[in-house]
């Protein structure tokens, strides 16, 4: 019998920082500046919203003055992001080039991040809840840190984004996590429990839709595709049919990639815009998709994942076989999955 062993779409590196948003007045103040004082960090939030390429007016409440810190916190992300592509190491060793690598991708998921965070805020109608967006901030600034790891777990020198660049984008993405945490808890939104968990007595949380429900339920469900060790598949390799996967004309609805019996000895690597692909094994004790890498050999442990998946976007759902790593404390550490998306479950 197939059976998905493990649900997952979610950020694994998910933070949220302990931030207060200090004013608690809702009085129209005169200027922006009154509405900076009320965050962490002040000073580079007063700057880059004087210094905006946009023309801001004075936010009348915080709701108004959430969407401008956001619109300068991206300002400032395309701006990193465009230095990071800049400095790519010319004749670097291996290990600069993977330290860029994994920045290039992160820089490129915190814009993709707070992009889709200013979609949500746009037009009259929020269109997504505030702990959406708490999630999505948070992402963002978790990424900028784990490009800092990475550097130190290779003992590369930072030269690709100056200090002064990423500390200012992490304090902005900072206070704009503040502003929006203030707004938690309101009418309509989840606080990270109620609508985001499976309630008690359930099985599924209850954003995994009646027919997402069936696929993890049934035992006959029909793959698009086959992969096997002894070549009875059409893919020997996982990666080789989500390759496949990824070139397909339309993303909307489950892609099936059932995975045979066995051991799959490769780090597996969903990229950008690959949505709603579903592996299902043989079982956890029986489909096992095992990696390898570590610091010791020249990964950041970002780039070491047995499993990851980089710019997903909505809710996505992946039953997958039973993922190991093969690392010892010799070989330094390393990661057993990161996936930057938005909910998880765990059957």
């Amino acid at each position: 019998m197939q059976l998905p062993v493990v649900v997952m779409s979610s950020p694994l590196l998910f933070l949220v920082p302990c931030l207060v948003f200090l004013g608690v007045s809702m009085a129209r103040p005169e200027d922006t500046i009154w509405w900076c004082n009320q965050t962490p960090h002040p000073d580079p939030c007063a700057y880059f919203v004087n210094h905006s390429r946009s023309n801001h007016q004075v936010p009348r409440s915080r709701f108004d003055f959430r969407k401008i810190i956001v619109q300068v916190t991206i300002e400032r992300a395309l701006m990193a992001q465009k230095q990071v592509n800049h400095f790519r190491p010319e004749n670097g060793s291996r290990r600069q080039e993977a330290v860029w690598a994994d920045c290039m991708k992160l820089h490129d998921n915190t814009v993709f991040q707070l992009n889709r965070t200013l979609e949500g805020l746009a037009g009259p109608n929020q269109t997504c809840s505030d702990f959406d967006i708490q999630t999505w901030l948070s992402t963002a600034l978790t990424n900028i840190e784990t490009c800092r790891m990475g550097s130190r777990d290779l003992n590369v020198s930072d030269t690709m984004i100056t200090p002064a660049t990423s500390a200012n984008l992490s304090q902005l993405i900072s206070n704009s996590l503040a502003v929006n945490g203030a707004l938690l808890g309101g009418p309509g939104n989840s606080t990270g429990v109620d609508g985001v968990g499976a309630p008690e007595g359930e099985e599924f949380p209850s954003w995994v839709t009646l027919r997402d429900r069936g696929l993890l339920q049934t035992s006959g469900i029909r793959a698009n595709l086959v992969v096997a060790k002894d070549g009875s598949g059409q893919f020997r390799t996982v990666q080789a049919a989500i390759n496949v996967a990824a070139r397909r004309w339309s993303t909307s609805s489950r892609f099936v990639i059932y995975v045979k019996r066995g051991v799959y000895a490769e780090n597996v690597e969903v990229g950008f815009n690959n949505n709603n692909i579903m592996l299902i094994g043989d079982g956890m004790r029986n489909t096992i998709i095992t990696g390898s890498r570590s610091v010791r050999q020249g990964y950041t442990t970002y780039s070491s994942a047995t499993f990851g998946t980089a710019l997903q976007y909505g809710h996505k759902l992946d039953p997958i076989p039973s993922l190991w790593s093969n690392n010892n404390a010799y070989r330094g550490p390393s990661y057993l999955l990161h996936e930057p998306v938005t909910l998880t479950a765990f059957p």
